[in-house]
C-alpha cells in the first residue's frame, strides 16, 4: 500500500503567521502506479466522471425541488447556485469515505475490474439516490407534493415524477457508463 498525505497551509493576509493548516491523505494499491495499474487508473477515471455525472443529476433534482416550491431558475439564480452547490458538496462529503475505502481495496493482479466496477456504482446509486434523493423527497414540501400543471406537458409536475426523473436518469448514468 502507497500512503499519500498532503498538507496546505493558509497564510494571514498581513503578516507571515499561519491562519490555518489543511490535511488530507488517501491509500492505494501502489501497483495501481506500475504499468501494471494502466487499465485500472482509466477505469477509476470513468467512474469518478459518472460519479460527477450523477452528483450533477442529484444538483439538478435540487434544483427542480426549488422550482416547484415557487423560486425561479432566472429570479432566484444565485439562491438555486447556492442550493446547487450544496447538495453537490454533500453528496461528495458522503462519497467521500466509501471511495477511499474502494480504492484502497483493489489489487491491480487479484481483483476483477467488473466486479470492483459493479461495487462502485452501486455505493454512488445508494449514496446519490436511496440517501439523499430520498432525503430531498421527504423534506421536499407541500408545495412539491401537490405539484403544478405544466402547460407544455399534460402532466402534473411534482416532486414524485421529478425523482423519477431523476432516478432514471442517475440509473441510465451508471449503466450506459463504459465501465
Amino acid at each position: 500500500m502507497a500512503n499519500f498525505c498532503i498538507v496546505g497551509v493558509k497564510y494571514a493576509e498581513k503578516g507571515s503567521c499561519a491562519e490555518d493548516t489543511i490535511s488530507d491523505s488517501i491509500s492505494l494499491n501502489s501497483k495501481l502506479l506500475s504499468e501494471l495499474g494502466n487499465g485500472w487508473n482509466a477505469r477509476i477515471s470513468e467512474l469518478l466522471t459518472l460519479t460527477e455525472k450523477s452528483v450533477r443529476a442529484l444538483a439538478s433534482f435540487a434544483k427542480d425541488l426549488c422550482e416547484l416550491n415557487g423560486y425561479n431558475r432566472n429570479k432566484d439564480k444565485k439562491i438555486m447556485d447556492e442550493v446547487e452547490s450544496k447538495v453537490s458538496l454533500q453528496a461528495f462529503f458522503n462519497l467521500d469515505d466509501p471511495f477511499r475505502h474502494w480504492l484502497s481495496s483493489i489489487d491491480p493482479e487479484g481483483s476483477d475490474s467488473d466486479s470492483k466496477s459493479a461495487d462502485w456504482k452501486n455505493t454512488v446509486y445508494f449514496a446519490v439516490v436511496e440517501n439523499l434523493g430520498h432525503e430531498m423527497l421527504e423534506d421536499a414540501g407541500i408545495k412539491a407534493f401537490v405539484g403544478r400543471a405544466d402547460s407544455k406537458v399534460a402532466m402534473k409536475n411534482n416532486v414524485f415524477s421529478k425523482f423519477s426523473k431523476f432516478r432514471n436518469t442517475v440509473i441510465k448514468i451508471l449503466k450506459e457508463g463504459k465501465s
